[in-house]
């Protein structure tokens, strides 16, 4: 089919009736246009990426007051939780080189109910926490499937969850100091006195109250079944012999 000869200044093209292809506009995302509904060109779509605040050694991170949880010092920042109980979902996310990453997403009961407010984002629904090398990188997501693409375009690969446990405003306090304590560990993988995304998880489940073989088991359901065949068998065996 051929392009459609007048190009940018196509009306029907503006309102999707202009039979020809349109070009993708050479600015690609640069594009001021597109912002304003103004260009004729086809954009590709975009992943959007949630808003993030890496809470870094050295913050302080603790309750300050009902339902909200501060950091500050090298990171600064606040979640308020506006409900008072919230599910607590352990994901696992693989890459294309056969690894595996968990995390902890806090999500609100009613899926289109967004009661969590962060101080650097818009309100949300789930609040996805990944123990990372620079830190804990908290993330507003604004649904379960959109914290879900999140992970997939961080990783490349599977994704999958499933609910450990809930919380209520009791267990913030627990939360902030586990949070406040594990971002001052060193991050390794092989190291068993480091912390990294799975000891985190783990360990996580621990603090608000859920036992040892419960925790270890649903990660190791999430983790196993996003896994590769191949790796599956030594994955089981490393969280077996995890010391948490």
């Amino acid at each position: 089919m051929s392009r459609c000869r007048r190009g940018p200044t196509c009306a029907d093209a503006m309102k999707g009736e202009c039979p020809y292809f349109h070009p993708k506009c050479k600015f690609g995302s640069n594009c001021t246009k597109v912002l304003l509904g103004k260009c004729a060109f086809k954009h590709p779509k975009e992943h959007r990426k949630a808003p993030t605040m890496v809470v870094k050694p050295g913050t302080v991170v603790a309750e300050d007051g009902a339902g909200i949880i501060k950091c500050s010092g090298v990171s600064n920042g606040t979640i308020k939780f506006s409900d008072m109980t919230y599910d607590i979902w352990y994901m696992g996310s693989s890459d294309p080189n056969g690894g595996v990453h968990a995390s902890i997403n806090i999500a609100a009961k009613e899926s289109k109910k967004k009661s969590i407010k962060c101080s650097w984002a818009k309100a949300c629904s789930n609040l996805l926490i990944h123990r990372l090398p620079g830190g804990i990188h908290v993330q507003c997501c604004r649904s379960y499937p959109e914290l879900k693409k999140c992970l997939k375009a961080t990783w490349k690969g599977n994704v999958s969850g499933a609910l450990l446990t809930e919380v209520g405003p009791s267990d913030l306090s627990t939360i902030a100091e586990f949070m406040d304590s594990n971002v001052e560990e060193k991050f390794g993988i092989a190291d068993s006195t480091a912390t990294n995304c799975t000891k985190f998880a783990l360990e996580f489940g621990q603090t608000i109250g859920c036992s040892a073989h419960k925790t270890t088991s649903i990660i190791k359901e999430v983790l196993v079944k996003i896994a590769p065949a191949e790796h599956q068998t030594d994955l089981v065996d490393k969280l077996s012999r995890l010391s948490i």
